[in-house]
């Protein structure tokens, strides 16, 4: 019987070998209800119209059940890179890229583990959360976080605020609350709320004097003048 350790490291390294290479996958605005979702379900719709010989078979078997979270093949890429809509090539992968569709790296199982579902690099806004997550872009720097807006192309990358504010605007936080709480204090002693004042704690008894006669060895400060 596999042992529990044996079991996570074999799990670790399915994990790591099981998106390895890099590619495209649907997202879920392909299925939302509205304008856009309905735009890819109406591109879609036109693409299944089209004749065998234009469209192959497998390309349309695969975007009549395409699905959020499902990736793209390569042979299907590389029709839609070359589909001609209307004179123009190309034209309905580039608003699948747009709209529809998240580039996952290579290793991103291993980006989305140390990265995008741990609590220091969504959450920790702390000095030593951004130095290890900074690490760990550089590790994959050509990943991203599926849950990321499309603007956002690295970890470094969050607009306005800076990583290197976000520890003193922590540390500005956590003084404004507790500045707050200071105020709260002082309004209410002047409306008389009462407070207990603790009591002293009690005073340490004073060691025992150890009696070493008691023991067979004689009291030094009772030795005579010849020890």
């Amino acid at each position: 019987m596999m042992n529990l350790p044996c079991t996570i490291i074999l799990s670790i390294m399915a994990i790591s070998h099981a998106q390895n290479s890099a590619g495209y996958e649907f997202t879920e605005s392909m299925a939302d209800d509205t304008e856009q979702g309905r735009l890819f379900k109406h591109r879609v719709s036109q693409l299944l119209k089209e004749p065998d010989g234009v469209v192959p078979e497998s390309v349309k078997a695969f975007m009549s059940n395409a699905a959020p979270g499902v990736a793209v093949p390569h042979d299907v890429q590389a029709f839609l890179e070359t589909y001609d809509v209307n004179g123009s090539v190309g034209e309905l992968w580039d608003l699948f890229q747009r709209s529809f569709l998240f580039a996952f790296c290579e290793g991103q199982n291993r980006f989305d583990m140390f990265m995008c579902k741990t609590w220091m690099c969504s959450k920790c806004i702390q000095s030593w959360c951004v130095e290890k997550c900074t690490k760990v872009q550089k590790d994959f720097p050509s990943c991203r976080c599926r849950h990321w807006p499309r603007a956002r192309q690295s970890y470094s990358d969050v607009g306005d605020v800076g990583l290197k504010q976000m520890p003193q605007r922590l540390q500005e936080k956590n003084w404004n609350q507790g500045a707050q709480v200071a105020d709260e204090l002082a309004e209410s002693e002047k409306v008389g709320t009462t407070t207990t004042t603790p009591a002293p704690p009690p005073a340490r008894a004073p060691f025992p004097r150890c009696d070493a006669t008691e023991y067979g060895v004689r009291d030094p400060d009772s030795r005579g003048p010849g020890g």
